[in-house]
């Protein structure tokens, strides 16, 4: 599975110069940041296809808005380690407002249009091809 976000997509949050001082040529740290956003957003996507959504190479739902997030959650894990040259409070309003996001996703709030769901479960008795999810409890029968 390729990545959704690359250390060449985090050109567009971060100049190429920014991110070399703050990791020291070591791009180890860049992917491990990187990586940390995606993981991190992945938990909040989880009632969707997450193999389709964060495999770059898929082709299918638009998904600038979930990259967008991606990148702003990994520019907050790279420049926690910056100099004092890097504006710290805007990474982290940033990755406030992509968490916010992502929470909207996860409870439903926002439903991003096109994005697929994992396929139906046969092994269980409810729908996970579905944005609306329901359960109850079994029938109880009392008798006196």
């Amino acid at each position: 599975m390729a990545a959704i976000v690359t250390i060449e997509d985090m050109k567009t949050h971060l100049y190429s110069e920014i991110m070399t001082t703050i990791s020291r040529n070591d791009n180890t740290i860049l992917q491990a940041g990187i990586d940390t956003a995606i993981s991190e957003a992945m938990g909040y996507c989880s009632r969707y296809d997450i193999a389709v959504l964060f495999d770059k190479a898929q082709n299918g739902p638009d998904r600038a808005k979930l990259i967008a997030a991606v990148k702003d959650l990994a520019a907050w894990e790279i420049c926690k380690l910056a100099n004092p040259t890097v504006n710290l409070e805007l990474f982290e309003a940033l990755q406030e407002k992509a968490l916010e996001w992502l929470l909207n996703v996860q409870t439903g709030k926002v439903v991003p249009y096109g994005w697929p769901y994992p396929a139906d479960d046969e092994a269980t008795n409810y729908n996970e091809n579905n944005s609306i999810q329901y359960t109850g409890n079994t029938k109880r029968s009392n008798h006196y």
